[in-house]
């Protein structure tokens, strides 16, 4: 049998016998993610040595690794932190696995931002304060009212003084008119500056739409990935996630990934450069009839009886906190507890004209016609629904689930946690058999390419064909009555 071994590009001529190679497959049990490794590889005399000098020069060195068997080949990279060195002699390991090259080749690098969205920020505070000025303008406007009847009060008393009066006693009288008319002239324009100031910091409190920067998730993944030559599939459903927020541009990549699939529930699979988003589901282990020496039993510890995922509490956004913030399923009869917190919060769409927004709108109004005659015609005052709510400059990222940002749905978080609820709603009973079997390294090179399929741990000998492997089928061994909350 043709084997050979590839790191750093050099050939490997001096290691231990190829008949002794085992390829080991394990499956995680939070992530489903498949990790594939060629453990306990042994070097000696020339290799030794130049190996060991690469690592004494630079231990953290990416030194990449390609096992060949014929026609299966399988890429991967050193695990420097499994070297062993002894007498002569140097051990290593090897990750053969993409997704291990994945992590390497974008690690630290920044998601880019998708775009920037226009949100609506009210706070709290400008909503009471817009009330006390209310308040305060009526009481302005009352008194200039007031002031206006007294102006007119005292002109006719002055008035009917001049024409009856002696002439001494009417100059005398009228002087006194006049004066106490100049003072609650200037009075009256007092309380009209001050109307007047009030109203101004009325009409400051109007929410104006800020821009913040947003991404989509799936496609900010794509963006960098292709850069590296990787291409992405997955469902549509996951083109509608969008994180908004000034902390979405600094997201990395890899972590991007990880909260695509905590939201999605879902593994990531990566051959030939081609990721793939699947479902933690049980798949079938394609060659299970050919298995010999088995035990089996139920995967009891997979079967949780109430899953909660959670968003992030964002204590800046009351209306944010008034949503439910967990979505829970319950399966009666089951036991177990598992809950997961995605750092993001949950988004709120303005959908219809407030109390707030009527308030501003009339005294928007009343100031519009008041200027007309010294400052002309101000621009309309429109109400911005569709769009993002806050309550303050600096809040948590927040989590959209919408074709797009230009005037997303008010309906978009029941959406979303419909979305969240049916991912993690899945039937993930199975029996989980231990057996060995002979599989021909087409068939390996079929389950390496499918993404391992039904495989949770495969310990594989090329030369020899003999598999011991831990694998799983759908099965039923308590009755589920899902029970969805959102609270």
């Amino acid at each position: 049998m043709n084997v050979e071994l590839r790191i750093d590009k050099r050939k490997i001529q001096n290691w231990k016998d190829f008949r002794e190679v085992t390829i080991l497959v394990e499956r995680s049990l939070d992530t489903y993610n498949v990790t594939a490794r060629l453990e306990n590889i042994e070097l000696y005399d020339d290799d030794y040595d130049y190996f060991l000098n690469v690592y004494e020069t630079d231990a953290f060195r990416r030194l990449e690794a390609e096992l060949t068997i014929k026609n299966l080949t399988l890429k991967g990279f050193v695990d420097t932190d499994d070297i062993r060195i002894g007498n002569r002699r140097l051990t290593l390991s090897v990750l053969l696995d993409e997704k291990s090259i994945l992590e390497r080749d974008i690690g630290g690098l920044l998601a880019p931002k998708t775009a920037d969205v226009l949100c609506v920020i009210e706070r709290r505070s400008d909503i009471v304060l817009a009330a006390t000025l209310s308040v305060a303008a009526v009481f302005y406007l009352e008194l200039a009212l007031r002031q206006i009847k007294e102006l007119k009060n005292v002109f006719i008393e002055s008035a009917a003084v001049a024409a009856t009066g002696t002439p001494t006693s009417a100059f005398a009288a009228t002087a006194l008119k006049v004066a106490k008319l100049i003072l609650r002239a200037v009075y009256l324009a007092t309380i009209i500056v001050a109307f007047t100031q009030v109203y101004k910091r009325l009409l400051e409190l109007i929410p104006k739409p800020v821009k913040q920067p947003a991404i989509n998730i799936l496609r900010a993944i794509q963006s960098v990935v292709q850069r590296k030559g990787y291409v992405v599939e997955a469902p549509d459903e996951l083109r509608k996630l969008w994180i908004i927020g000034k902390q979405a541009e600094y997201y990395e990549i890899i972590d991007l990934i990880k909260l695509l699939q905590d939201i999605s529930n879902t593994r990531i699979v990566v051959v030939n450069k081609t990721i793939r988003f699947l479902p933690k589901t049980v798949t079938p282990f394609p060659y299970a009839n050919r298995a010999f020496v088995e035990f089996w039993r139920f995967n009891t510890e997979d079967v949780i009886g109430r899953y909660v995922v959670s968003f992030a509490p964002d204590f800046t956004d009351f209306r944010s906190m008034q949503l439910p913030q967990n979505v829970e399923l319950i399966y009666s009869g089951v036991r177990g507890f598992n809950k997961k917190i995605l750092p993001v919060a949950a988004a709120v769409i303005k959908s219809e004209e407030t109390i707030f927004d009527r308030l501003l709108k009339d005294a928007y109004e009343f100031y519009r016609r008041a200027v007309l005659i010294t400052k002309g015609r101000l621009a309309k005052f429109e109400t911005s629904v569709g769009k993002v709510l806050l309550a303050s400059e600096f809040y948590v990222p927040k989590l959209v689930y919408s074709d797009n940002l230009v005037n997303i749905s008010p309906l978009q978080y029941e959406l979303l946690t419909k979305f969240i609820a049916n991912a993690y709603s899945f039937k993930n009973q199975a029996k989980v058999y231990t057996a060995k079997m002979y599989l021909s390294l087409d068939e390996f090179q079929f389950l390496y390419e499918s993404g391992w399929p039904g495989v949770r741990r495969l310990s594989y000998n090329p030369h020899s064909g003999l598999a011991e492997i831990e694998y799983e089928l759908a099965a039923t061994f308590v009755e589920e009555e899902r029970k969805v909350v959102i609270r």
